[in-house]
C-alpha cells in the first residue's frame, strides 16, 4: 500500500517554475543578441604607425612598413590622435596618396585631414588607418587561420 506524503505532493502541485522559466527567456535572448551580432556585427581592422611627419602644405607623411602598406589605399578612413603633454587630440582624415619606396622595408602614405587647422611640427602621436571591417565570427576565423600551422 503506497504512502501519500501529503506536504512533499503539495509542494510540488504549488511550485510553478516561473523564476526559472524568466530567467531562461531572459539568457536565451541575450545569447540570441550575443550570436546575431558576432556573426553580423561589424568591427574595424587597423593598420597604425608611430612615425609621422606634417608636410608644408598641412598634410601627413606616415611611414609604416612595407607589409602594412600594401594594404592601405587611398580614400580610407584615418583617425590621428596627437598626444601633448596633458591632453589628446583626435583629428580624422583620408589617404590621399601611397607611395612605396623601392627596395625599402618601408614606404610612406600621405594623409589629408579633414580639419582646416595647420598642426605643429615635432608631433607625437598615432595614426591609425581603418583597412578593413570584419564581422567577430570572420575576424576569428581569420586568426585561427593564421595560428594554426600550415600543412
Amino acid at each position: 500500500m503506497a504512502i501519500a506524503f501529503s506536504r512533499s505532493l503539495r509542494a510540488l502541485n504549488n511550485d510553478r517554475f516561473r523564476p526559472s522559466l524568466i530567467v531562461l527567456s531572459i539568457t536565451l535572448v541575450l545569447l540570441a543578441a550575443w550570436v546575431t551580432w558576432f556573426v553580423f556585427g561589424s568591427v574595424p581592422i587597423y593598420e597604425t604607425s608611430n612615425t609621422f611627419s606634417v608636410a608644408a602644405n598641412g598634410w601627413l607623411s606616415v611611414t609604416f612598413p612595407a607589409d602594412a602598406l600594401a594594404r592601405i589605399e587611398p580614400n580610407q578612413k584615418v583617425s590621428v590622435q596627437i598626444q601633448n603633454d596633458k591632453t589628446s587630440t583626435t583629428y580624422t582624415g583620408i589617404v590621399y596618396q601611397v607611395a612605396p619606396t623601392a627596395g625599402k622595408q618601408s614606404g610612406t602614405a600621405q594623409v589629408l585631414l579633414d580639419s582646416n587647422q595647420l598642426l605643429p611640427q615635432n608631433l607625437k602621436g598615432q595614426v591609425r588607418v581603418e583597412i578593413d571591417k570584419l564581422s567577430p565570427l570572420n575576424y576569428a576565423l581569420r586568426a585561427v587561420q593564421q595560428a594554426s600551422p600550415a600543412p
